[in-house]
């Protein structure tokens, strides 16, 4: 009983740094976004396409590790 009460919240551990890495991810990105919205230079069309790019790998990435199996 032991064993499984610790093996579980290990899991729980672990599931809740993975979050807050993908939380981090998004966090740098959307200052990154912000960051390029002051700026309005030309190529940054292009940058903020690589972005959205970058948060819907995290999305679905996010969403396969923590969706009910």
């Amino acid at each position: 009983f032991l064993v499984f009460r610790w093996m579980k919240q290990r899991r729980v551990r672990n599931t809740e740094h993975r979050l807050q890495r993908y939380i981090r991810s998004l966090l740098e990105i959307e200052r990154e976004q912000v960051s390029l919205d002051s700026r309005r230079e030309r190529d940054d069309l292009e940058k903020l396409q690589a972005l959205l790019d970058k948060v819907t790998y995290l999305r679905q990435e996010g969403l396969g590790h923590f969706s009910v199996r």
